[in-house]
Protein backbone atom coordinates (compact mmCIF):
# COMPACT_ATOMS: atom_id res chain seq x y z
CA UNK A 1 0.00 0.00 0.00
CA UNK A 2 1.75 3.44 -1.28
CA UNK A 3 -0.92 6.30 -0.47
CA UNK A 4 -3.52 6.74 2.50
CA UNK A 5 -5.44 9.95 3.42
CA UNK A 6 -6.17 9.34 7.37
CA UNK A 7 -7.83 11.12 9.68
CA UNK A 8 -8.76 10.31 13.55
CA UNK A 9 -12.35 10.18 14.77
CA UNK A 10 -12.75 10.05 18.65
CA UNK A 11 -15.83 10.58 19.68
CA UNK A 12 -19.57 10.46 18.71
CA UNK A 13 -18.98 13.98 16.59
CA UNK A 14 -15.97 13.52 15.42
CA UNK A 15 -16.60 9.64 13.47
CA UNK A 16 -20.01 11.71 12.14
CA UNK A 17 -17.59 14.44 10.45
CA UNK A 18 -14.59 11.78 9.63
CA UNK A 19 -17.27 10.29 7.83
CA UNK A 20 -18.38 12.75 5.72
CA UNK A 21 -14.80 13.67 5.06
CA UNK A 22 -14.65 10.11 3.51
CA UNK A 23 -17.49 10.22 1.54
CA UNK A 24 -16.50 13.12 0.27
CA UNK A 25 -13.08 12.03 -0.65
CA UNK A 26 -14.82 8.78 -2.71
CA UNK A 27 -17.21 11.61 -4.73
CA UNK A 28 -13.40 12.53 -6.15
CA UNK A 29 -11.01 9.98 -5.60
CA UNK A 30 -13.30 6.49 -5.68
CA UNK A 31 -11.71 4.72 -8.67
CA UNK A 32 -7.62 6.33 -7.19
CA UNK A 33 -5.32 3.77 -5.67
CA UNK A 34 -5.94 5.49 -2.57
CA UNK A 35 -6.40 4.24 0.48
CA UNK A 36 -8.88 6.03 3.04
CA UNK A 37 -8.31 5.21 7.26
CA UNK A 38 -9.97 6.32 9.80
CA UNK A 39 -8.38 5.90 13.19
CA UNK A 40 -11.14 5.83 16.34
CA UNK A 41 -11.88 4.16 19.43
CA UNK A 42 -14.88 3.02 18.26
CA UNK A 43 -16.94 0.79 15.96
CA UNK A 44 -18.02 2.74 13.07
CA UNK A 45 -20.90 1.01 10.56
CA UNK A 46 -21.18 1.77 6.85
CA UNK A 47 -22.93 0.71 4.03
CA UNK A 48 -21.58 -2.66 2.64
CA UNK A 49 -20.82 -1.13 -0.74
CA UNK A 50 -18.42 1.44 0.91
CA UNK A 51 -16.54 -1.11 3.18
CA UNK A 52 -13.82 -1.86 0.40
CA UNK A 53 -13.24 1.96 0.26
CA UNK A 54 -13.24 3.12 3.64
CA UNK A 55 -10.93 1.09 6.05
CA UNK A 56 -11.31 1.74 10.04
CA UNK A 57 -8.06 1.22 12.50
CA UNK A 58 -9.91 0.86 15.98
CA UNK A 59 -7.77 1.51 19.06
CA UNK A 60 -8.42 1.32 22.55
CA UNK A 61 -4.62 3.03 23.29
CA UNK A 62 -5.72 6.39 21.52
CA UNK A 63 -5.44 9.35 23.44
CA UNK A 64 -8.13 11.08 24.70
CA UNK A 65 -9.50 14.27 26.96
CA UNK A 66 -6.44 17.11 27.41
CA UNK A 67 -4.55 15.00 25.16
CA UNK A 68 -6.47 13.82 22.23
CA UNK A 69 -4.92 16.30 19.50
CA UNK A 70 -1.66 14.07 20.32
CA UNK A 71 -2.99 11.50 18.70
CA UNK A 72 -1.45 12.46 15.41
CA UNK A 73 1.98 12.22 16.46
CA UNK A 74 1.43 8.78 16.75
CA UNK A 75 -0.39 8.63 13.31
CA UNK A 76 3.08 6.08 11.52
CA UNK A 77 2.55 3.84 14.11
CA UNK A 78 -0.21 3.06 13.05
CA UNK A 79 -1.06 2.92 9.31
CA UNK A 80 1.37 0.83 6.94
CA UNK A 81 1.19 3.03 4.20
CA UNK A 82 4.91 4.61 2.62
CA UNK A 83 3.02 8.33 2.18
CA UNK A 84 -0.16 9.91 4.30
CA UNK A 85 -1.82 12.50 4.05
CA UNK A 86 -3.33 13.52 7.63
CA UNK A 87 -6.23 15.66 7.31
CA UNK A 88 -8.58 16.96 10.53
CA UNK A 89 -11.63 15.57 10.37
CA UNK A 90 -13.90 17.94 10.02
CA UNK A 91 -12.72 18.81 6.27
CA UNK A 92 -14.23 18.26 2.64
CA UNK A 93 -12.31 17.23 0.02
CA UNK A 94 -12.83 18.62 -3.48
CA UNK A 95 -10.44 17.30 -5.86
CA UNK A 96 -8.64 14.44 -6.98
CA UNK A 97 -5.59 14.34 -4.51
CA UNK A 98 -3.21 11.89 -6.52
CA UNK A 99 -1.69 15.21 -8.16
CA UNK A 100 -0.67 15.93 -4.59
CA UNK A 101 0.90 13.23 -4.24
CA UNK A 102 2.91 13.48 -7.03
CA UNK A 103 3.84 16.48 -6.15
CA UNK A 104 5.32 16.06 -3.16
CA UNK A 105 6.55 12.35 -4.09
CA UNK A 106 10.04 13.65 -2.80
CA UNK A 107 9.32 15.13 0.20
CA UNK A 108 9.49 13.50 3.73
CA UNK A 109 7.77 15.88 6.01
CA UNK A 110 5.07 18.44 4.57
CA UNK A 111 3.95 20.78 6.99
CA UNK A 112 2.19 23.84 5.73
CA UNK A 113 2.87 27.21 7.52
CA UNK A 114 5.31 30.83 7.77
CA UNK A 115 8.26 31.31 10.42
CA UNK A 116 7.59 33.81 13.20
CA UNK A 117 9.66 35.30 15.85
CA UNK A 118 8.01 35.56 19.47
CA UNK A 119 6.50 39.09 19.24
CA UNK A 120 4.40 37.53 16.50
CA UNK A 121 2.34 36.21 19.32
CA UNK A 122 1.11 33.01 17.79
CA UNK A 123 -0.20 30.65 20.59
CA UNK A 124 1.04 33.47 23.46
CA UNK A 125 4.50 34.42 24.97
CA UNK A 126 6.86 31.39 23.60
CA UNK A 127 10.00 33.27 24.48
CA UNK A 128 10.89 30.98 27.22
CA UNK A 129 10.35 28.01 25.20
CA UNK A 130 12.30 29.69 22.38
CA UNK A 131 15.45 30.41 25.31
CA UNK A 132 15.17 27.24 26.79
CA UNK A 133 15.50 25.08 23.43
CA UNK A 134 17.75 27.81 21.95
CA UNK A 135 15.81 28.51 19.36
CA UNK A 136 15.90 32.51 17.69
CA UNK A 137 12.45 31.53 15.71
CA UNK A 138 9.76 29.16 15.89
CA UNK A 139 6.97 27.96 13.21
CA UNK A 140 3.11 29.14 12.67
CA UNK A 141 1.39 26.46 11.48
CA UNK A 142 -1.93 25.03 11.12
CA UNK A 143 -2.80 21.67 11.36
CA UNK A 144 -5.84 20.89 9.31
CA UNK A 145 -3.40 19.28 6.74
CA UNK A 146 -0.18 17.16 6.95
CA UNK A 147 2.10 15.33 4.83
CA UNK A 148 4.39 12.33 5.88
CA UNK A 149 6.57 9.55 4.00
CA UNK A 150 7.62 6.73 5.93
CA UNK A 151 11.75 7.22 6.13
CA UNK A 152 14.89 7.67 8.38
CA UNK A 153 13.73 11.50 8.89
CA UNK A 154 10.36 11.09 9.25
CA UNK A 155 11.36 8.26 11.79
CA UNK A 156 13.46 10.77 13.65
CA UNK A 157 11.19 13.61 13.37
CA UNK A 158 8.37 11.92 15.53
CA UNK A 159 10.87 10.21 18.32
CA UNK A 160 11.71 14.01 18.84
CA UNK A 161 8.10 14.94 18.81
CA UNK A 162 7.43 12.14 21.12
CA UNK A 163 10.01 13.65 23.67
CA UNK A 164 8.70 16.18 23.33
CA UNK A 165 5.01 14.89 24.48
CA UNK A 166 6.84 12.99 27.48
CA UNK A 167 8.74 17.17 28.55
CA UNK A 168 5.23 19.20 27.57
CA UNK A 169 4.41 20.07 31.16
CA UNK A 170 8.22 20.63 31.94
CA UNK A 171 8.62 22.72 29.15
CA UNK A 172 5.64 24.78 29.89
CA UNK A 173 4.13 24.56 26.39
CA UNK A 174 1.07 26.48 25.64
CA UNK A 175 -2.73 24.55 25.58
CA UNK A 176 -5.22 25.48 22.91
CA UNK A 177 -8.94 25.49 23.24
CA UNK A 178 -10.48 23.76 26.43
CA UNK A 179 -7.16 23.25 27.98
CA UNK A 180 -6.11 20.52 25.25
CA UNK A 181 -2.28 19.72 24.96
CA UNK A 182 -1.66 21.27 21.07
CA UNK A 183 -0.29 18.75 18.30
CA UNK A 184 0.94 22.08 16.68
CA UNK A 185 2.95 23.46 18.51
CA UNK A 186 5.18 19.75 19.13
CA UNK A 187 5.52 19.96 15.20
CA UNK A 188 6.27 23.46 15.28
CA UNK A 189 9.44 22.80 17.88
CA UNK A 190 10.35 19.73 16.27
CA UNK A 191 10.74 21.39 12.94
CA UNK A 192 12.60 23.84 14.38
CA UNK A 193 15.15 21.77 16.17
CA UNK A 194 15.61 19.83 13.57
CA UNK A 195 16.17 22.64 10.64
CA UNK A 196 13.07 21.46 8.80
CA UNK A 197 11.73 23.70 6.57
CA UNK A 198 7.94 24.25 5.76
CA UNK A 199 6.35 25.44 3.25
CA UNK A 200 4.29 28.71 2.88
CA UNK A 201 0.49 28.25 2.89
CA UNK A 202 -0.84 27.62 -0.10
CA UNK A 203 -5.02 27.98 -1.07
CA UNK A 204 -4.95 25.87 -4.29
CA UNK A 205 -3.97 22.89 -1.73
CA UNK A 206 -6.05 23.65 1.67
CA UNK A 207 -7.99 26.74 3.24
CA UNK A 208 -9.81 27.26 6.55
CA UNK A 209 -13.35 28.60 6.81
CA UNK A 210 -12.04 30.70 9.61
CA UNK A 211 -10.01 33.18 7.51
CA UNK A 212 -12.77 33.72 5.13
CA UNK A 213 -15.47 36.41 5.20
CA UNK A 214 -17.16 34.52 2.64
CA UNK A 215 -17.95 31.41 1.34
CA UNK A 216 -19.68 29.12 -1.43
CA UNK A 217 -18.98 25.88 -0.93
CA UNK A 218 -21.39 22.78 -2.55
CA UNK A 219 -19.62 19.39 -2.92
CA UNK A 220 -22.15 18.04 -5.62
CA UNK A 221 -20.97 20.56 -8.39
CA UNK A 222 -17.44 20.82 -7.16
CA UNK A 223 -17.41 24.54 -6.05
CA UNK A 224 -15.38 25.11 -3.43
CA UNK A 225 -14.64 28.99 -3.22
CA UNK A 226 -13.55 30.84 0.26
CA UNK A 227 -13.03 34.81 -0.04
CA UNK A 228 -13.62 38.33 1.14
CA UNK A 229 -14.33 41.45 -0.80
CA UNK A 230 -12.35 44.30 -0.99
CA UNK A 231 -13.77 45.96 2.11
CA UNK A 232 -12.78 43.15 4.63
CA UNK A 233 -9.65 42.25 5.62
CA UNK A 234 -8.76 39.17 7.30
CA UNK A 235 -7.42 39.18 11.29
CA UNK A 236 -4.79 36.43 10.18
CA UNK A 237 -1.75 37.40 7.88
CA UNK A 238 -1.89 33.56 6.96
CA UNK A 239 -4.28 34.83 4.50
CA UNK A 240 -2.20 35.37 1.27
CA UNK A 241 -5.02 35.40 -1.27
CA UNK A 242 -8.55 37.41 -1.27
CA UNK A 243 -10.21 34.25 -3.32
CA UNK A 244 -9.11 30.81 -2.41
CA UNK A 245 -10.14 27.46 -4.62
CA UNK A 246 -8.96 24.94 -2.46
CA UNK A 247 -8.60 20.95 -3.10
CA UNK A 248 -9.71 20.46 0.85
CA UNK A 249 -11.19 22.99 2.85
CA UNK A 250 -11.21 22.82 6.79
CA UNK A 251 -13.92 23.62 8.80
CA UNK A 252 -13.69 24.62 12.52
CA UNK A 253 -15.56 24.22 15.96
CA UNK A 254 -18.08 27.18 14.52
CA UNK A 255 -18.18 26.26 11.13
CA UNK A 256 -19.38 22.61 11.27
CA UNK A 257 -22.61 23.87 12.95
CA UNK A 258 -23.66 26.23 9.86
CA UNK A 259 -26.57 25.38 7.78
CA UNK A 260 -24.06 24.92 4.01
CA UNK A 261 -21.65 22.13 6.20
CA UNK A 262 -25.10 20.58 7.38
CA UNK A 263 -26.39 20.35 4.19
CA UNK A 264 -23.64 19.21 2.38
CA UNK A 265 -22.87 16.34 4.40
CA UNK A 266 -26.83 14.99 4.97
CA UNK A 267 -26.79 14.66 1.27
CA UNK A 268 -23.57 13.44 0.44
CA UNK A 269 -24.21 10.34 2.10
CA UNK A 270 -27.64 10.26 -0.29
CA UNK A 271 -25.51 10.66 -3.22
CA UNK A 272 -23.07 8.11 -3.27
CA UNK A 273 -23.53 5.21 -5.51
CA UNK A 274 -27.25 6.28 -6.30
CA UNK A 275 -28.37 6.63 -9.67
CA UNK A 276 -28.37 9.58 -11.80
CA UNK A 277 -31.58 10.60 -11.44
CA UNK A 278 -31.35 10.57 -7.86
CA UNK A 279 -28.03 12.30 -8.38
CA UNK A 280 -29.86 15.05 -10.51
CA UNK A 281 -32.28 15.81 -7.99
CA UNK A 282 -29.95 16.27 -5.04
CA UNK A 283 -28.11 18.48 -7.17
CA UNK A 284 -30.82 20.37 -7.95
CA UNK A 285 -31.99 20.83 -4.38
CA UNK A 286 -28.84 21.36 -2.53
CA UNK A 287 -28.06 24.47 -5.33
CA UNK A 288 -30.79 26.22 -4.52
CA UNK A 289 -31.08 25.83 -1.07
CA UNK A 290 -27.10 26.90 -0.80
CA UNK A 291 -27.52 29.46 -3.62
CA UNK A 292 -30.57 31.24 -1.69
CA UNK A 293 -28.00 30.74 1.79
CA UNK A 294 -25.16 32.20 0.34
CA UNK A 295 -27.88 35.30 -0.98
CA UNK A 296 -29.27 35.66 2.04
CA UNK A 297 -26.10 36.33 3.85
CA UNK A 298 -24.06 38.20 1.80
CA UNK A 299 -26.87 40.67 1.49
CA UNK A 300 -26.90 40.77 5.38
CA UNK A 301 -23.12 41.47 4.90
CA UNK A 302 -23.87 44.10 2.44
CA UNK A 303 -26.54 46.36 3.87
CA UNK A 304 -24.33 46.10 7.40
CA UNK A 305 -21.78 49.02 7.01
CA UNK A 306 -19.79 47.10 9.27
CA UNK A 307 -16.37 46.46 7.66
CA UNK A 308 -13.61 43.92 9.40
CA UNK A 309 -16.17 41.27 9.94
CA UNK A 310 -17.04 37.62 9.49
CA UNK A 311 -19.59 37.05 7.46
CA UNK A 312 -20.46 33.27 9.13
Amino acid sequence: MDKAVVTFAIGKAYQEYALTLAYSFLLFNGKNDIHFYIITDETILIPQKLSEKIHFVKLNSLLKNKEVLLNKIFVLDYIEAEKILLVDADSFVFGDLLPLFYKYRNNDILIWGEKISNKDGWRGNLQHILESNSLDFIYRINGGLYYFKKSVLSNLFFNVCKDLINDYDNLGLPTVYNDLKDDEIIFSLACSKMNIEIINYDSRIKAETMYYARRSINLFIGKCKLYYNNYERTTSNQLLQRKAFPVIVCFDRSSVGDFDYKLNSIFLRQYINRNLLIKITIILITSTLLNTYYIVKNFRKSISNIKHTYLF
